[in-house]
């Protein structure tokens, strides 16, 4: 319930203090807390828990100058460090904000065990793994991002996008050879038709993009200038990717070693079609747990809800949700039959240059 308190204040707060000037984010650290006690909000029947607060400035303008807040958004003990905002009032006095705690230290840790584990277990091969990840990221923040806010064709950027990160992928982690070329074709493909279907979907469904809480505020600060039902359809092709190269890839090495085994061309196609359908089967599980697990929360706020079952699907907090897992299924499903097809055609016997892994 804490964040409800800063929420509700940050409401308040928002429309007089916004006109005041640019607000300053800073670090601080706590140098002495009370005891935390609860309050009712002002219009609400819930509980807020609120702590004074001795810190001191860590960064920006003002380091070394020790303050006083009011905290409801977590508890807090000496030590703790985390970041605050603040703004200047009409009044000329300093409104403070507490924000998120400071998890920097956590999340490196995290990450780095994590990359630790790939190279250790892959090898070269999982060096290479991470080295197209970071690459896939960079692609999205350094081009996706910057084309999607300066107003371009969501749906386009992000099918374009989405064909890059194949690309990259495949090459980095695959290597370049017939194989993975086919694959490469394979998943281009069935993301385009992917993403001719998510079109006509929302267009008919009216989702408007405006089902998270961040697209409000996207929409708030671009001054409603991009379409953000059309940055919806990007995500769903980007949210794909991973699983079609996974697939595409897996396909097309089945193809290759049985054709290099010497099984015929119309025998391979029914021996990988039938691989192909043992892993659909497993990846479309996976895809949809992945949404279901991303939305537990929302699950678990409707289940309270007297609300007829199909009226809480027909919002668009879930229709949205429904429709993402819909493309995503179709886009693996099309993805296999593509690859497998263009495999038959380009691949005639074992490649020159070694095996390329699917996993």
């Amino acid at each position: 319930m804490t964040k409800l308190g800063t929420l509700f204040l940050g409401l308040l707060l928002l429309p007089s203090l916004a006109l005041a000037g640019e607000p300053e984010q800073f670090r601080v650290k706590v140098l002495s807390a009370t005891e935390p006690k609860t309050e009712i909000l002002p219009g609400f029947t819930q509980e807020t828990t609120i702590q004074d607060l001795e810190v001191e400035i860590l960064t920006g303008s003002n380091a070394g100058e020790i303050i006083t807040l009011e905290n409801d958004y977590f508890t807090s003990k000496i030590g703790d460090t985390f970041f605050v905002s603040s703004i200047q009032s009409f009044s000329g006095e300093m409104v403070y904000s507490v924000g998120e705690p400071d998890r920097r230290g956590a999340l490196l840790f995290i990450t780095l065990l994590a990359i630790g584990a790939v190279v250790v277990l892959g090898g070269f091969a999982g060096f290479r793994a991470i080295a197209a990840l970071v690459a896939s990221i960079s692609l999205i923040i350094f081009v996706l991002v910057p084309l999607l806010l300066a107003g371009h064709p969501p749906l386009l950027v992000g099918s374009s996008i989405a064909i890059g990160i194949l690309a990259i992928v495949m090459a980095l982690t695959h290597g370049i050879s017939k194989t993975t070329f086919a694959a490469f074709i394979g998943t281009s493909i069935a993301v385009v038709v992917a993403a001719l279907l998510a079109l006509a979907v929302t267009y008919f469904a009216k989702i408007s993009g405006f089902a998270a809480e961040s697209t409000v505020f996207l929409n708030t600060l671009t001054d409603g200038a991009l379409n953000l039902s059309g940055i919806f359809l990007s995500a769903i092709i980007i949210g794909m990717v991973g699983v079609l190269d996974d697939v595409a890839v897996t396909q097309a090495s089945a193809v290759r070693e049985l054709l290099a085994s010497g099984v015929k061309k119309q025998e391979a196609l029914v021996r990988s079609m039938r691989i192909g359908k043992e892993h659909v089967g497993a990846l479309v599980n996976t895809l949809a747990l992945a949404y279901a697990g991303a939305s537990l929360p929302l699950l678990l706020v409707f289940a309270h809800s007297t609300t007829e079952l199909s009226l809480i699907l027909n919002r668009e907090l879930f229709a949205a949700e429904i429709i993402r897992t819909a493309v995503g299924t179709i886009g693996i499903v099309l993805a296999v039959p593509l690859t497998t097809f263009i495999a038959i055609l380009f691949l005639t016997g074992k490649e020159k240059g070694g095996h390329t892994h699917s996993h």
